[in-house]
């Protein structure tokens, strides 16, 4: 716990993402250094609800997952971490029998887009979102309620 809060900007929301991916059942993974937490990554599988799919209208088959929320604490970023952390939890999941992955990223995060696409990410659709009052969210045709999940 101090290792979250002394390196995660805002550690209510990182406690808050763990404790939120916990209750909704989805499954995840700890980037550790040194046994300290520095980042996590969490996906849903076919038999999981994800807001995110429900909003792009897409269903995940049984080898597939959606990935979502990985985050490398600041001090930890461009260091080589989140590509090592990455590329061990891709090999973790093709382990577990998952031959597919897909993940949102927003086009504005450079950086995210630029480590999926090195270990062979490819786009396959792109949607506008638009957040409306804090609280709505519309994409592809459809207006819903935020939901804190939404990564």
């Amino acid at each position: 716990m101090q290792h979250i809060r002394q390196y995660h900007g805002d550690t209510a929301k990182s406690i808050q993402m763990l404790d939120d991916c916990l209750r909704q059942g989805y499954e995840g993974r700890l980037a550790l250094l040194n046994g300290q937490i520095i980042g996590y990554r969490w996906w849903a599988t076919h038999k999981m609800n994800h807001p995110q799919l429900t909003m792009y209208r897409f269903a995940l088959r049984e080898d597939e997952i959606f990935a979502f929320g990985l985050y490398i604490a600041r001090p930890f970023r461009a260091k080589g971490y989140a590509g090592e952390f990455l590329a061990e939890t891709q090999k973790q999941l093709v382990d577990m029998g998952y031959r597919r992955l897909y993940n949102a990223i927003a086009f504005t995060n450079t950086p995210a887009r630029r480590l999926n696409e090195a270990w062979g990410a490819m786009e396959f659709a792109r949607h506008t979102v638009i957040k409306l009052f804090s609280s709505l969210i519309f994409c592809a045709g459809r207006l819903r309620r935020y939901d804190k999940l939404w990564m």
